[in-house]
């Protein structure tokens, strides 16, 4: 178990100060609206079809999908201590 938090740590540069109060919230979110240009980006190069049912639909998905991203990161690494 070690070894996977120094891992964490050294490679991927996961603090426990960014999870701890509600610094968790703003990474989740940041993670879910970068997911979110992403794959618009992605779908669009991909397909040409890009419409703004998909466009409006996809901003609250993703924004949730960080959200419980982030929280899924917080209860691991509290549970890595």
């Amino acid at each position: 178990m070690n070894k996977i938090k120094s891992f964490y740590t050294k490679h991927i540069l996961v603090t426990k100060e960014d999870f701890e109060g509600r610094g968790w919230i703003y990474q989740s979110l940041g993670w879910g609206l970068s997911m979110y240009i992403l794959m618009n980006i992605f779908i669009a190069w991909m397909t040409d079809d890009i419409s703004l049912k998909r466009l409006v639909w996809g901003i609250p998905i993703y924004l949730i999908g960080g959200l419980l991203y982030g929280l899924t990161m917080k209860t691991m690494y509290r549970h890595m201590d």
